[in-house]
């Protein structure tokens, strides 16, 4: 009788073991395959009448791959459209922008992009007026 009862609990057994180590392992690798967490939030310097160089910090999760680029974005003020302005290589967390009407408005945001997807969108920036850089009177 002892017998038979161990042919329905070694068996039983292995299968619920088989079935902790798989939910254990799948959970374990589906959380580690997710877009990137948003970068951080662009600021700008170097503002001319054209343009500005646009500079950010990376996610803080990659979301378990390696970030290869980043998409930066752009509206002008009073119009709800994002545009996309171009791209930058995951190791240069700057943003040359070119291009820009002078004495237009414009913020921007930046999107992370690993093999598993896109990140949300790092905050906007603040609005941004495209003008030539003040110079002081020489005579002054």
């Amino acid at each position: 009788m002892k017998k038979n009862g161990n042919f329905f609990l070694k068996p039983f057994l292995f299968i619920c073991l088989g079935l902790i180590i798989t939910t254990i392992a799948f959970a374990g690798v589906s959380a580690a395959m997710d877009p990137p967490s948003e970068p951080g939030r662009p600021e700008a310097t170097n503002i001319r009448a054209d343009g500005c160089t646009l500079t950010f910090l990376a996610p803080v999760r990659d979301g378990g791959a390696p970030v290869y680029n980043y998409s930066i974005e752009y509206r002008t003020w009073g119009w709800g459209t994002w545009i996309k302005k171009g791209t930058t290589p995951s190791n240069v967390c700057e943003y040359a922008v070119y291009n820009m009407t002078e004495n237009s408005e414009a913020s921007f945001r930046v999107f992370a992009n690993n093999k598993y997807g896109i990140s949300p969108p790092s905050l906007a920036s603040d609005y941004i007026t495209f003008k030539k850089p003040f110079k002081p009177d020489p005579k002054n």
